[in-house]
């Protein structure tokens, strides 16, 4: 704007005419001859060169030619004007040479008295020719031509040549040409130069939005930045409408991005992370949100936790925000009936969670067994109380089996057996087989005891396993001379062997690996034979020697071949069987073959018998063979003595059969039956039988009869026997079943004289002992502990007295966190004595509702009641400092004593003096909390504005006051500047801060009838304009001007674009909405029309630069 209106009133850097003007005036005749700079010499050379340059823009560098002519137009264009700038730069006339400071080029400014055309019919003396300079990329030309001329023998200079933005010289060897009397063609390579810059994405109001987006490049100055290289950030989007240039000296490129919409997902969840409801919220990226908890409740839950990002700022990308609750309390009451509907044990309470579960522990009720549904057992807390009733029947005992592979219990042998019955009855389980293993016992037996059934442990070891590994040839026959080799191990176990090797045999692998699967294992190696000579031996089985007569013969084979040999009839002996290797195929090594004969077998049966042919003794047989030799010897036998034999005692076995009597004679025998209980233990001598007779005699005898007992046999007989010599004989008596009846008896307390248990009768064995553990009450010391007592041959009777304990008891009240709050001082009481509290809870707290206001003693010495601290409101008031309710109010909740941190109030304007966060401790009698607030800073700042340029004219002034404080602010008196639209400014500081500016212009532009009208400057200007080819303005610099951020629609260009084609510049601006406060342009216009001062002049500049449709909405606004 500050450019524009400089052009238009001819004002513009007139401090730096003198130095940077592309023109060289002289005064001639009272008026001034401008010749335009760069042209080579006379004013004829300007205007051929100015024919040549047509269609150009009004800001083309010196003699360089437009780019949309062709190659051939150029070239003619550039000889014609080198020949007119032959005949130019060959006038008389003294010519100044000047560089230009701009573009480093030399440029002569001809010195004439007259501008008119010489004629054409004068040639200058000694004419020179100049150098044709052509600019190429890669052969192609990216600038015209440059005509360079001077006097003749002037060196071209690197300097004289114009700068060709986006490239660099390519030159190899220094510039060696000068001016001459011929026309010179010089070619120069160039390279792209480009140029560094940064992309910085940022917002509407220019703001970086991330330093670690920055994106840096390097491009061609001028050229547009495609828009694949702007940066991809999270919760922002660029303006794909908007475009951006490579700037000429590599500044920053600030791209604008708008934020995007973004989702908060709101998650209501337990603290175990069941999910009750889920919401969202929606917002750009940056804006504020808050979210209010409260708003949503669920069943049976209240809040637990609040997130920290309850406020905030909507992040670049979508989040989510858990707000977690807890279950509220909730309790159970157990009651336990038996089928009757009477109570077996008192009343359990739980207290957990809502939705927590809960697994109800049973209590011990000896002889009693739960019948209700054990699914009653496991639940979940409900919202209310719940009532479980389960009822009990008699119990019957019960216990697992447990089956192990190892004595630790690790490796299980199948699922526990469980074994169930009534108290008292035998049982006798079976363990099950497991192959390859043996159960440390085979049967569970016992009796069900009615207060411990333990589970019984079975453990399987693993059985030993033995191998035996057969080494055979390829027809199953064992190898010769080969023992088997024995592995041992366990069932199941891997073993492995190392194979031998053996002459004439391949050994088929090198190590043998098997598992064991068997007690006794057999396991066959298959070797392949090779060539053997075959010897065939006859052998006694018994001797292991060959059998006379029959000696061992040759029969040799070639390998491969088979041969088969058979056994020959021995006269006394008996072939056992061929042997494996009788038949087969020769190998390389001797094949022997030993044919085994057994003797013909004999026996000799020995019978001992007393003087009547009576056998004393079991029939004795020994085996042998023919020839064989045998010894029998004759050894005394209790209560016989040796006599005679029917045959000779020594000798050798017969052909056949040998009956041997040996004859003993009887002696006298004495022995005794004893009487014997169920545990071995005689009665006495009184009931003992002597028995005495010859050995072999028949006898009988009755037993006696013993009290309390039966005999298991009336009467004894049988035959005497050498070996019950000085016997005692145990005869066992069976005892009769008599019983033991147990009674309890409480003794003190609440239940004097009652029974804790019901009475119960054992049966029992005569002689046997019966023992008792008194089962223990809480509360009571039982006597007897133990009873220990024989059942005798009559019926027994024992009583159990429990006597009520008594204890030295201390009751204290906690509150939640366990810490004390108060208590009752120390007494004595009898166990399950009820202690009323109810009068003695500390002030500010109370008991849960439905808790007992009773303490039950149970022993225990010392109890801790919770107290639940009572529930306080506080009203939170904002106010001031000298007590000036600010109206805004909250009511907390909390508990007694409690400490509880919370936002102070929100109260627009205000800031709590002690922050944000404000302690409150509830107290009995409290009912209102002040904050103290005071008001925010503010900031009022103030411009000065020049409204012809729309530049500062002065520093900004910055006013600082408090919110709702007052300001009154005037225009300060700037030299050479008068304010045009207000000199004062009073108000009050609101909610933001304030910006204002107040507005100038030159007092020089008062007007004055001695200066030039305005009117007749822009007359001037229209004209210079409408000489040009085009109206078209290529803008290096746009106006700058203030303007709001754009909506996500928007697609009007940053004002930072450089070097763009415009018919309009009132189209490249976005239409301004009327401001609040007063600013550079509007306040200048609005002004005008009462301000006489101001011309007509400046409203048409207002067109010429916004447009004046634009102009006169704006003001319709």
């Amino acid at each position: 704007m500050a450019n524009f209106f400089g052009n238009i009133f001819g004002e513009k850097d007139k401090h730096k005419r003198k130095e940077d003007s592309p023109v060289e005036s002289k005064k001639e005749n009272g008026k001034d001859t401008k010749v335009p700079a760069g042209l080579g010499g006379s004013t004829k050379m300007a205007e051929l060169l100015k024919e040549d340059s047509k269609g150009t823009n009004n800001d083309v560098k010196p003699a360089v030619a437009s780019p949309e002519q062709s190659k051939a137009d150029s070239d003619k264009s550039n000889a014609d004007n080198t020949e007119n700038a032959k005949k130019a730069s060959t006038d008389n006339h003294d010519t100044t040479v000047k560089k230009d400071d701009k573009h480093g080029k030399t440029v002569s400014v001809q010195d004439e008295p007259d501008l008119k055309p010489k004629p054409a019919n004068k040639r200058p003396e000694n004419p020179t020719k100049p150098i044709v300079v052509s600019f190429t990329y890669k052969g192609k030309k990216i600038r015209n031509d440059f005509i360079f001329t001077d006097k003749m023998g002037t060196h071209l200079k690197l300097s004289d040549l114009p700068e060709v933005k986006g490239y660099k010289l390519n030159l190899k060897n220094e510039l060696n040409y000068q001016i001459g009397r011929t026309i010179q063609h010089v070619t120069l390579h160039y390279l792209k130069d480009e140029v560094k810059y940064d992309l910085i994405p940022v917002t509407e109001d220019l703001k970086p939005i991330n330093p670690k987006a920055i994106r840096h490049y390097e491009g061609r100055p001028g050229t547009e930045i495609s828009a694949t290289k702007f940066p991809v950030i999270k919760g922002y989007r660029v303006y794909t409408s908007r475009k951006y240039e490579v700037p000429d000296d590599g500044k920053d490129v600030k791209v604008v991005y708008t934020p995007t919409t973004q989702t908060i997902h709101l998650i209501y969840q337990t603290i175990k992370g069941e999910v009750l409801g889920t919401s969202t919220k929606s917002g750009k990226t940056g804006e504020a949100y808050s979210i209010d908890p409260k708003k949503r409740s669920f069943a049976g839950y209240q809040l637990s936790k609040l997130p920290k990002n309850l406020k905030g700022t909507f992040p670049a990308e979508s989040m989510d925000i858990t707000i977690e609750y807890e279950p509220i309390s909730s309790k159970i009451e157990v009651s336990f009936l038996d089928e009757s509907g009477k109570p077996i044990h008192a009343p359990m309470e739980f207290e957990k969670k809502y939705k927590d579960a809960y697994h109800i522990k049973l209590p011990v009720t000896d002889g009693y067994e739960l019948v209700s549904n054990p699914s009653l057992l496991n639940g979940f807390y409900d919202r209310v109380t719940k009532h479980i009733v389960l009822r009990y029947k008699r119990a019957t005992a019960k216990f697992n089996i447990n089956f192990w592979f190892d004595k630790d219990f690790k490796h299980s042998a199948g699922d526990p057996r469980p074994v169930s019955g009534r108290v008292g009855d035998p049982f006798a389980v079976q363990v099950p087989e497991h192959e390859g293993y043996t159960p440390d016992k085979t049967v569970v037996k016992g009796k069900f005891s009615p207060y411990d059934n333990p589970d019984v442990d079975v453990v399987y070891s693993k059985i030993p396993a033995e191998v035996h590994i057969t080494l055979v040839d390829e027809a199953d026959r064992p190898l010769p001379n080969q023992p088997q080799i024995v592995k041992k191990g366990f069932w199941g176990d891997y073993f492995e062997t190392e194979l031998p090797e053996i002459p004439g045999f391949k050994r088929p692998m090198k190590v043998l690996k098997k598992k064991f699967y068997r007690a006794h294992q057999a396991e066959e190696v298959h070797y392949v034979a090779q060539e053997v000579s075959l010897v065939v031996n006859y052998i006694d089985n018994k001797t292991k020697k060959p059998i006379d007569g029959y000696p061992a013969f040759q029969k040799p084979g070639l390998s491969g071949t088979s041969y088969s040999i058979e056994g020959e009839m021995i006269d006394g002996y008996r072939l056992i069987g061929l042997p494996d290797n009788a038949s087969g195929v020769y190998t390389a090594k001797p094949i022997t073959v030993n044919l085994m004969y057994d003797p013909n077998p004999s026996e000799i049966v020995i019978h001992r018998v007393d003087s009547t042919l009576n056998p004393i003794r079991k029939t004795e047989i020994r085996s042998g063979y023919y020839g064989q030799t045998y010894d029998i010897k004759t050894d005394d036998i209790p209560g016989f003595k040796f006599i005679s034999a029917s045959d000779d005692l020594k000798g050798k076995f017969p052909a056949s059969r040998l009956d041997l009597y040996l004859n003993f004679e009887a002696a006298d025998v004495t022995f005794t039956f004893v009487p014997v209980d169920q545990f071995g233990k005689p009665f006495g001598d009184e009931y003992n039988i002597v028995i005495s007779g010859k050995a072999g005699q028949e006898f009988s005898h009755d037993m006696p009869d013993i009290p309390g007992y039966l005999s298991t046999a009336t009467e004894i007989s049988g035959k005497i026997k050498a070996e019950y010599q000085n016997e005692k004989i145990m005869v066992p008596y069976k005892p009769k079943d008599e019983t033991i009846t147990v009674h309890t008896i409480y003794a003190g307390g609440n239940k004097d004289g009652m029974h804790p248990f019901h009475d119960f009768t054992q049966p029992g064995p005569v002689g046997s002992t019966f023992k008792y553990e008194s089962p223990t009450l809480p509360g009571f010391e039982a006597n007897p502990k133990n009873i220990s007592a024989k059942f005798a041959p009559e019926p027994q009777e024992v009583t159990i007295v429990y006597t009520v304990k008594q204890e030295e008891y201390l009751i204290q009240f906690v509150d939640l966190k366990g810490q004390l709050v108060g208590g009752m001082p120390k007494a004595k009481g009898y166990y399950k004595e009820a202690i009323s509290i109810g009068q003695a809870i500390p002030r500010g707290f109370h008991l849960p509702d439905g808790v007992d206001s009773h303490v039950y003693l149970d022993g225990s010495g010392d109890y801790r009641v919770q107290v639940i601290p009572d529930r306080l409101t506080i009203e939170l008031i904002a106010q001031t400092v000298d007590g000036t309710d600010l109206g805004s109010r909250r009511q907390i909740d909390g508990d007694y004593h409690e400490v509880k941190t919370v936002n102070a109030l929100p109260v627009p304007g205000y800031t709590p003096v002690k922050g944000d966060k404000v302690s409150i401790k509830f107290e009995l009698g409290q009912t209102t909390y002040p904050i103290i607030y005071e008001p925010e800073d503010r900031t009022l700042t103030i411009s000065y504005i020049n409204a012809t340029t729309g530049k500062s004219i002065a520093e900004k002034k910055i006013v600082h006051g408090k919110f709702n404080g007052e300001y009154d602010e005037r225009a300060k008196q700037i030299p050479g500047f008068v304010a045009i639209n207000r000199t004062h400014e009073a108000g009050t500081f609101g909610m933001q801060d304030i910006e204002m500016a107040f507005l100038y212009r030159a007092s020089s532009d008062d007007l004055n009838r001695a200066i030039t009208p305005i009117e007749e400057i822009i007359k001037e200007n229209q004209q210079a304009n409408n000489r040009n080819a085009q109206a078209v303005v290529q803008a290096t610099r746009v106006p700058e001007v203030e303007t709001p951020p754009y909506d996500s629609n928007d697609t009007v260009p940053s004002a930072q674009l450089k070097n763009t084609h415009v018919e309009h510049v009132a189209n490249t601006l976005p239409r301004q909405p009327q401001p609040k406060y007063s600013n550079a342009v509007s306040d200048y216009y609005s002004n005008s029309q009462d301000d006489p001062a101001i011309d007509q002049g400046a409203s048409n500049l207002m067109n010429k630069l916004y447009g004046k449709q634009y102009y006169d909405n704006g003001q319709d606004q």
